[in-house]
């Protein structure tokens, strides 16, 4: 599932206009630097439900490969035929028959650590058997602010060309829903193949049940039902939106449907005058440059910040 970090409203208040670009292209510019941040941070920061498998190794923590904070865990099990044997063989000499790894391991007393910032699941009781992907955890995924969770339906059909999400309510015993959060309707549910056909966007406006988005795209499980369950986990990061703002406008910079854009154009990165040495970057490579803080998006903070949002290489596993 392709992630969008901006509405289409945001991207216009940074004074690209649909006389520029129009919203189709737009959104393909969001959709692609939304790309691009997940490819820096080796994270992403949109709700994705999924059922993933972990690789257990003798210890009670699990975790994402790639260390993906997990929002909310619907079902844990584990896949025995994925276990290592000879791990059988050991607890089997030294428990006796009578106690197995099956009923050593609690999978229904387990908690996400707020130290790790919710990326590893651990369990009370037990430790998950050695084996490749043998710990299967349904759930959603995703680096979110304001993280909570809220639950309600769909009060009416939702459409290609909508604008508007009609909720039953914006606020019940689950929690609530508020601008700016990830709005999500589940349309096909995930497999071990795939994630959860998902349709998800940013919450602009909220009036009464209603919710403000951009024109719902048309595609496979449109247009979905009322009733349909709907979900909210957070928000997307709120220092990140400046750091997509800056990117937007970097690769706006060099839109050909820019009218402002000069293909001609080089950076300079130097020059001499006494001798008249000059020395040109050339855009085409203007966003691959990791030589130093800046590089990314022009400013040295918004940098930092990208890095605060990177994967981190190590949470501990206390």
């Amino acid at each position: 599932m392709r992630h969008k970090y901006l509405s289409l409203a945001q991207l216009r208040d940074l004074g690209i206009d649909a006389s520029q670009l129009p919203d189709s292209k737009a959104l393909s510019l969001i959709y692609k630097v939304s790309d691009s941040l997940d490819q820096l941070t080796r994270q992403f920061f949109q709700p994705e439900l999924l059922i993933y498998a972990a690789s257990g190794t003798n210890s009670p923590v699990v975790h994402h490969k790639d260390l993906i904070p997990i929002l909310e865990v619907e079902d844990l099990s584990v896949d025995y035929n994925k276990t290592r044997t000879n791990y059988f063989d050991w607890r089997t000499r030294v428990f006796g028959r009578n106690l197995t790894v099956e009923n050593l391991l609690d999978l229904t007393a387990f908690e996400l650590s707020p130290d790790s910032g919710f990326r590893l699941l651990k369990v009370l009781s037990g430790n998950f058997p050695i084996g490749v992907g043998n710990v299967i955890i349904t759930g959603a995924f995703g680096w979110l602010e304001d993280r909570r969770k809220f639950q309600t339906t769909l009060a009416s059909d939702l459409s290609a060309g909508d604008t508007v999400v009609s909720l039953t309510e914006v606020i019940n015993s689950s929690g609530w829903i508020d601008v700016g959060d990830f709005v999500v309707v589940e349309l096909a549910s995930a497999t071990e193949d795939r994630p959860a056909l998902l349709y998800v966007d940013i919450v602009q406006e909220i009036s009464g049940s209603d919710l403000t988005v951009d024109e719902v795209i048309g595609g496979p499980g449109l247009p979905i039902s009322a009733g349909a369950t709907v979900r909210s986990f957070g928000r997307f990061p709120i220092a990140l939106t400046e750091v997509m703002e800056a990117l937007v406008l970097r690769a706006w910079e060099d839109d050909p449907n820019n009218p402002n854009d000069d293909p001609d154009e080089d950076r300079l990165l130097s020059e001499r005058v006494d001798n008249y040495s000059y020395q040109y970057e050339s855009k085409s490579v203007k966003y691959s440059r990791f030589g130093g803080l800046g590089a990314i998006t022009g400013s040295v903070r918004l940098d930092r910040i990208i890095q605060d949002y990177t994967q981190p290489v190590y949470v501990g596993f206390a």
